[in-house]
């Protein structure tokens, strides 16, 4: 028997079940061609009316032949867990559960194409009585039970096979398994006797095997280029050649294919079809679409019908409803006509994705379908989507509504037509209170008076610091805060960990970025005094690699600003729970927030994740409007992350950061207690926030109209590039300086 410590044992497990599917679908990598809809991907779901047992929780979803297959578990009071399998035909008839003779907590299920049902479980030995001979014992078992419940064999994989985690289990054709655990691969027959093993080397990594309708089978690691799939020899276990496909296989998640699909292919947003010498997967179940709210199912099986059966878990109005549906295709005949207007995203946030689907449930009008980007990415180019999306915007082919979480992208073309300004739309729309949206963003997102983009919530990049140390300031120029950092005893930190060159560096374009550099009219001015006195200062800094932090610093880490070890706090401020625990935990005492040196005086500058515009070749502007205000909406204001854009959704958070938090309690009860933390092994008490503090934020707030820079990676690696023989001392100052200043000016004029 093996004796681990007590850890967390993480354990990723990936059934690939025999299913097959009969659809249809429209090829693209996209989730719709822009302004259409492909109507033979849209489903209705019917959501499953189960007859569970009071108190049950389901945990795995699996689908067999004809009937749907889960996992079922009560809890007592204290915590013990009884296990059922529960199962029902494909429309939820024929409710049936059973208790089932095992122990321990249920990893996952699977089920094979005669009904058969495996699951893999762990069951633990805990003994803390002897504080010096602490003793944690884990056991995996694979079991093999009948469709109705009844155990037919087991297998305790610790001992036998020496496991103590698996990391993933494919269920293949002939009802045999591989079990990945550890650095080994091991081939079980149906009867869960081991046939072959293979021991891997240390620095190779599975992260799924993958058995296609001819039965090869492909291991699905990390290789020389990043992720990909190469073929596995059932009779050595031996890898061979890379399989290649004609897309970025990591993107999706891998579901069995059937007789027209080699595979499918699941992201957030839809399901594909993949057929070998094809030139990109075929869509056939857009989520989207069709109105499906979820954004992750925990499972999704497609079956003979060309139907799928899916089980989330759904969060509304903080209530916990697990759902499990049944998917039909609709006739492309009851498809409700909609003016349809696309929308490119590079990355599909749920509370966007809600926002959608609910308007495109309530619009009578129009239909908001979406273009992901995101199936563009790769591990060569992790920036793929971005640049596609780029490259779609500048050839006047991308989407009626863009939303991106890259600052730069909407500033890079603000100057040249390429989106409406909102203005118009903005200022006389009767469901817009224009003077409720805090006027220092709308002048952050401006460009010449213009509003090219709509942000729903942001968040504050700055430095702050004790009062006590820096007085009222409320910015700082670059020689001044050297002279606080001179004035610092000794001991101290400007920075936790102290300052590096490169992030100093970094950290001052994001501030001062755009003051070296116009967009609109492609010039720069990497030449001038003030950057070089800026890369002088960095100069004098030390280089990651020369800054040395033993392990007692970072394990004191929540008490160092309160004991003067460090002076300055890099502040994002998202919100005024992250105010609390700033200043009330890590400082204890009022701050100064002074932000990072600057020429201007503006040395705070406001950030965001996402920003809509409209494309100036939208057709239908007056719609795509109809839909991108639903951001400043009251509903979506209430749900949004960071600082809301609405003033007065911020008072109404504010009243709630100056109450005690409370609960309540089974009786019925509001249970009012403290919010702590523990700084230097104390609990410190975090007092809610007060009037004069929400006056203060509020202030500070409306004093910022600074976007974080906006001109690209691209300029910064420049930067970085032609600065380090500065920093080494191989050139000067000047050289440097002029050949950064060369080669961005030649970079702008080729972005024209």
């Amino acid at each position: 028997m093996k004796k681990i410590m007590k850890s967390i044992v993480a354990m990723t497990l990936i059934a690939a079940m025999i299913l097959s599917m009969a659809g249809c679908g429209k090829k693209g990598g996209s989730s719709a061609a822009k302004g259409t809809i492909d109507k033979n991907t849209i489903y209705k779901e019917e959501q499953l009316q189960l007859n569970l047992k009071k108190d049950m929780n389901i945990g795995r979803v699996a689908v067999g032949s004809s009937k749907i297959y889960m996992i079922g578990n009560v809890y007592d009071q204290e915590y013990n867990t009884t296990t059922y399998l529960v199962t029902c035909d494909l429309d939820g008839s024929n409710y049936f559960e059973k208790k089932m003779d095992m122990k321990g907590w249920v990893d996952n299920l699977y089920i094979t194409p005669d009904d058969n049902v495996f699951i893999t479980y762990n069951d633990y030995f805990e003994d803390d009585s002897d504080p010096d001979n602490y003793v944690y014992e884990n056991y995996n078992y694979i079991a093999k039970f009948d469709a109705e419940g009844n155990k037919l064999l087991e297998k305790e994989l610790t001992e036998e096979l020496d496991i103590d985690y698996i990391n993933s289990l494919t269920m293949l054709n002939d009802g045999g398994m591989i079990v990945y655990a550890g650095n080994f691969i091991y081939l079980l027959d149906a009867d869960l006797n081991k046939k072959k093993e293979k021991e891997l080397s240390e620095s190779t990594w599975v992260n799924q095997f993958y058995q296609f309708k001819d039965g090869t089978v492909g291991a699905l690691m990390w290789g020389d280029t990043g992720e990909e799939m190469k073929k596995t020899d059932l009779n050595t276990l031996e890898f061979g050649e890379k399989i290649d496909f004609p897309f970025a296989i990591d993107n999706y998640t891998l579901l069995p294919g059937n007789d027209k699909y080699d595979m499918l292919l699941r992201t957030s947003s839809a399901v594909y079809g993949y057929k070998t010498g094809d030139k990109e997967p075929t869509e056939l179940f857009n989520f989207i679409n069709s109105d499906i709210e979820t954004n992750y199912f925990d499972s999704l099986s497609a079956i003979a019908d060309g139907s799928f059966i899916g089980s989330y878990s759904d969060y509304t109005d903080d209530a916990y409803k697990f759902v499990i549906a049944k998917y039909t295709k609709i006739d492309p005949a009851d498809y409700v006509e909609k003016k349809v207007l696309s929308i490119g995203v590079t990355y599909l946030d749920y509370n966007v994705r809600k926002a959608i689907i609910k308007y495109n449930k309530t619009s009578d009008n129009y239909r908001i379908t979406i273009v992901d980007y995101s199936l563009y990415n790769t591990e060569d180019n992790y920036n793929g989507g971005r640049e596609k999306l780029n490259s779609d915007i500048a050839s006047g082919q991308g989407p009626d509504i863009i939303m991106s979480d890259d600052p730069t992208l909407i500033s890079n073309y603000a100057s040249k037509g390429i989106f409406v300004d909102l203005h118009k739309f903005a200022d006389s729309d009767p469901d817009v209170n224009i003077s409720d949206i805090w006027p220092n963003l709308l002048k952050a997102c401006e460009t010449d008076g213009k509003l090219y983009e709509l942000v729903p919530s942001f968040s504050i990049d700055t430095l702050v610091g004790k009062a006590s140390k820096l007085g009222n300031r409320t910015s700082w120029t670059l020689a001044e805060m050297r002279e606080f950092e001179k004035s610092l005893p000794e001991g101290t930190d400007l920075l936790v960990g102290g300052v590096s060159r490169e992030s100093m560096l970094t950290s001052l374009m994001r501030v001062e970025g755009n003051n070296f550099v116009d967009l609109s009219k492609a010039t720069c001015n990497f030449d001038s005094d003030y950057f070089k006195q800026l890369l002088t200062y960095c100069a004098e800094l030390k280089s990651e690699e020369e800054i040395n932090v033993d392990d007692d610093y970072y394990n004191n880490y929540d008490s160092l600003w309160r004991s003067d070890k460090v002076a300055l706090y890099n502040f994002y401020f998202s919100d005024l729970s992250s105010y609390k625990y700033v200043v009330k935990g890590y400082f204890g005492e009022p701050v100064s927030f002074v932000g990072y040196p600057s020429s201007d005086g503006k040395g705070s500058v406001i950030t965001f994740w996402q920003s809509l515009a409209i494309s100036s070749k939208c057709k239908n502007q007056e719609g795509a409007w109809d839909f991108v205000k639903f951001f400043w909406s009251k509903d979506y204001q209430e749900n949004c992350y960071s600082i809301p854009a609405s003033m007065s959704r911020f008072d109404e958070v504010s009243k709630s950061a100056m109450e005690r938090p409370s609960y309540e309690d089974e009786n019925g009860e509001v249970v009012y207690y403290d919010d702590s933390w523990w700084i230097g092994g104390t609990e410190v008490k975090l007092e809610p926030l007060t009037q004069s503090d929400v006056d203060m934020l509020k202030e500070f707030i409306l004093s910022i109209d600074k976007k974080e820079e906006s001109f690209g990676e691209d300029i910064l690696n420049i930067i970085n590039e032609e600065a380090e023989p500065f920093f080494r001392g191989q050139k000067s100052v000047d050289e440097v300086t002029q050949i950064i200043q060369s080669r961005v000016s030649i970079y702008l004029k080729e972005k024209q």
